[in-house]
C-alpha cells in the first residue's frame, strides 16, 4: 500500500513539473480519495491551486463535469467540501448533480450552504427554490423563489417558478401577474404551461394564439412539450375540445419518445412486487417507535388523494407533508424492492422513515400524512417496516382518473405512462390488479375511500376517514378549504373550494377521441 501511495504521488509531482497540472490534480485527488489525511497530497494540491487545494479539487470536478463524468465529478466535489465546506464552485455543481439525478433532499443543503457563502446570488436562490420544491418543503420553495425574484426580477425562468409556487400556495392573482411577466420578458413555454390553467374565457382565448406559436416555433423537443400541454390546457378551457385532443396526443408522442418509455418495464415491477410478498412475511424487529404516526393518502395519480390530504390537514393533530419521495428512495437504496422486502432491508426502512418523520412530527401532532400516490406499490414494504402506519386508499372513476391523467403534464420521473392513452389503461389495470393483491394478502390494513362518495356526501365518508385513522371528528374537516397551505400538485385550485361533484364526469365529453384508453381499460389493448 506503500509503495502504491509513494508512485502515486511521485507521478503527480511529475506532471507538476512538466506542466501538467490537471494530470497532477487527478493523481493528488486520487490519494486523498483512498488516503483522506496525507499532508503531502494536499500539500501538492495547495501548490497548484496557489494555496487553495479546494479550489484545484472543484476545478477538476468541473472537468468530469464537462465531459460527462457525474459520479466522478461529484466525487471530486464532495473531495473539495471535505477541504472547504463553503467551496461555492463544488457546492453549486454537485448540487446540480443531484437535482440532475432526482435527489433534491440531497440537494437541499448543498444549495442552502451555497446561498448562505453568496446571498447574492439569484440562480443559486432559485436551485435552492427548486430542490425545496422537490423535497415537499412547498413553502421554503416560494420562499427561495421570492428571493430569486428579488435580486433578478428579469429572469423569465425564475418568475415562472415564483409564479409556479404561487398559484400553489393559493394566490391565482399573483401567479397570473409573475407568469404573464415571464412571458412579456421570453417566450417561455414553461411559463406557458404555468398559466394556462389559471386563465379561463376571454383571457384563455386571447392567449391561445400565443400558446400554438410557441409551440410551432419550438424545435427542440423539451420547449415543445410544455408548449403542446398549454395549447392542450386553453383549448379544453375554451371548448375547442377536438383541437385539445389533437395538441394532448402529439404531446403525449413526444412526451413518450423523450421519457423512453416501455410498458415492460412496468409491468415487470408490479410482478417483481407480488413476488416479493407472495409468501410467509418474515419476522422483523422493528426498532425505536415511531414519533407519529405515519399515513400514507395512495391510488392512482388524480384519484384524489389531494383532496383527502387537504381534508386531513385541517385536523388539529394532523400534520400534512405533502408528496414524499423518502420510501421510493429508500427502497432504492436498500436494494430495490426484493432486496428491501428482506429482514435488513426493512429495518433500513423503517430507520430511514423514521428519521424523515421526526421532521414533521412536534407536539400535538399524532399523524404525519405522506401524499404520494404511486406509494401503492409499496404498501407490502409499509406493512413489514410500518406496521403501525395507516393507508388510505382513494378511488375513483378509472375513466375519470385516466383521462385526468392524461391531459395533464407530469414533469416527474415514474409517470411516463401517461402521455398514451393504451399505456395508461394498461398501467391502471396492473394498479388493480396490486390492489386486489394488497386487500387478499394484508385484510383490513388499507381503507379504500371512494372519491365520488367524498364528494357526494363528505361528512359520513370523512367520518369514516378518521375512523380508521383512530381520530376524532373535528367540525374543522368539514371546511377544509379554509385551510391554509401549499399544495404541490396539480390539484392545487382544487382543493380550495368546496366539494363539487360531476367533475368525473368530464371524460365523456371526450369519449370520441379516447378510444385506445378505453379499449385498454376493458382488457383489450
Amino acid at each position: 500500500m506503500g509503495a502504491t501511495l509513494d508512485r502515486s504521488l511521485r507521478k503527480a509531482r511529475n506532471h507538476a513539473a512538466q506542466g501538467e497540472p490537471e494530470e497532477a490534480a487527478r493523481l493528488y485527488a486520487d490519494v486523498l480519495a483512498a488516503w483522506p489525511g496525507n499532508r503531502r497530497a494536499r500539500d501538492g494540491l495547495a501548490e497548484l491551486g496557489g494555496g487553495d487545494p479546494a479550489k484545484v479539487l472543484a476545478g477538476d470536478g468541473a472537468r468530469l463535469h464537462r465531459a460527462g463524468d457525474l459520479s466522478g465529478a461529484a466525487e471530486r466535489y464532495r473531495q473539495a467540501l471535505a477541504l472547504d465546506p463553503g467551496q461555492p464552485q463544488a457546492l453549486g455543481n454537485l448540487g446540480a448533480i443531484l437535482l440532475t439525478g432526482d435527489d433534491p433532499e440531497g440537494a437541499v443543503p448543498l444549495c442552502a450552504r451555497a446561498v448562505a457563502r453568496e446571498p447574492g446570488f439569484a440562480e443559486g436562490w432559485n436551485n435552492l427554490g427548486i430542490a425545496r420544491r422537490g423535497a415537499g418543503d412547498a413553502a421554503g420553495a416560494l420562499e427561495a423563489f421570492a428571493k430569486a425574484a428579488e435580486l433578478k426580477p428579469a429572469s423569465p425562468e425564475i418568475l415562472s417558478n415564483l409564479g409556479a409556487s404561487l398559484s400553489n400556495a393559493g394566490r391565482p392573482e399573483m401567479a397570473i401577474r409573475c407568469l404573464k411577466a415571464a412571458l412579456s420578458l421570453r417566450a417561455d413555454a414553461e411559463a406557458m404551461k404555468n398559466l394556462a390553467p389559471l386563465v379561463s374565457g376571454a383571457e384563455a382565448a386571447a392567449l391561445l394564439p400565443q400558446a400554438r406559436a410557441l409551440r410551432d416555433a419550438a424545435e427542440d423537443g423539451p420547449a415543445r412539450l410544455p408548449a403542446g400541454y398549454a395549447v392542450a390546457a386553453l383549448a379544453r378551457s375554451v371548448g375547442q375540445f377536438e383541437e385539445a385532443l389533437a395538441a394532448l396526443a402529439e404531446a403525449g408522442r413526444l412526451g413518450k419518445q423523450l421519457s423512453g418509455y416501455d410498458a415492460a418495464g412496468d409491468a415487470a415491477l408490479f410482478a417483481e412486487i407480488e413476488a416479493a410478498f407472495a409468501g410467509e412475511a418474515p419476522a422483523v424487529q422493528v426498532g425505536e417507535p415511531l414519533p407519529a404516526v405515519p399515513v400514507f393518502v395512495l391510488g392512482m395519480p388524480r384519484s384524489g388523494t389531494s383532496l383527502a390530504e387537504q381534508i386531513l390537514a385541517s385536523h388539529p393533530a394532523v400534520h400534512a407533508a405533502g408528496e414524499r419521495m423518502v420510501l421510493a428512495r429508500l427502497i432504492g437504496r436498500a436494494g430495490g424492492v426484493t432486496a428491501a422486502a428482506r429482514p435488513e432491508g426493512i429495518a433500513a426502512l423503517r430507520e430511514g422513515y423514521r428519521a424523515a418523520l421526526a421532521e414533521h412530527a412536534g407536539p400535538g401532532i399524532l399523524a404525519v400524512t405522506d401524499k404520494m400516490p404511486l406509494n401503492f406499490r409499496w404498501i407490502g414494504h409499509i406493512r413489514r417496516a410500518l406496521p403501525e402506519a395507516k393507508i388510505l386508499h382513494m378511488r375513483r372513476c378509472p375513466e375519470a382518473v385516466c383521462w385526468s391523467c392524461y391531459r395533464l403534464h407530469f414533469p416527474a420521473r415514474g409517470m411516463a405512462f401517461s402521455f398514451d392513452q393504451g399505456d395508461l389503461g394498461r398501467y391502471y389495470r396492473l394498479y388493480d390488479g396490486l390492489m386486489a393483491f394488497w386487500h387478499r394478502r394484508l385484510p383490513g390494513f388499507v381503507a379504500d375511500v371512494g372519491y365520488e362518495a367524498l364528494t357526494e356526501a363528505p361528512e359520513p365518508a370523512i367520518r369514516t376517514m378518521m375512523a380508521h385513522l383512530g381520530l376524532p371528528f373535528v367540525p374543522e374537516l368539514l371546511a377544509f378549504h379554509k385551510t391554509a397551505r401549499i399544495v404541490e400538485t396539480a390539484s392545487a385550485g382544487q382543493v380550495r373550494k368546496p366539494l363539487y361533484t360531476g367533475s368525473s364526469e368530464e371524460w365523456r365529453r371526450y369519449a370520441g377521441g379516447l378510444g385506445p384508453m378505453l379499449a385498454a381499460l376493458a382488457g383489450e389493448g
